[in-house]
């Protein structure tokens, strides 16, 4: 038996605020840190970010600037 789920929380003030998470398929993992890219005008950017997993194909995201365009990577 298989099947899948989904966990939502609420709004714990001072604790959980302004949490951004992202599939974990967004993630670019390097030889040199963990990635997102990011769109840039009409090319696009990679930006250093760290995470925390989230289940198995979330993760949260720590630093990554309000309002930035996630893509996924190639």
């Amino acid at each position: 038996m298989t099947g899948n789920a989904e966990i939502s929380g609420k709004k714990i003030e001072n604790l959980n605020v302004n949490v951004l998470a992202l599939p974990s398929k967004y993630i670019l993992r390097e030889k040199d840190g963990n990635f997102v890219i990011l769109k840039d005008g009409s090319g696009s950017k990679k930006l250093a970010v760290e995470f925390a997993p989230i289940g198995e194909k979330w993760v949260s995201i720590k630093n990554l600037p309000e309002g930035s365009k996630v893509i996924l990577p190639k």
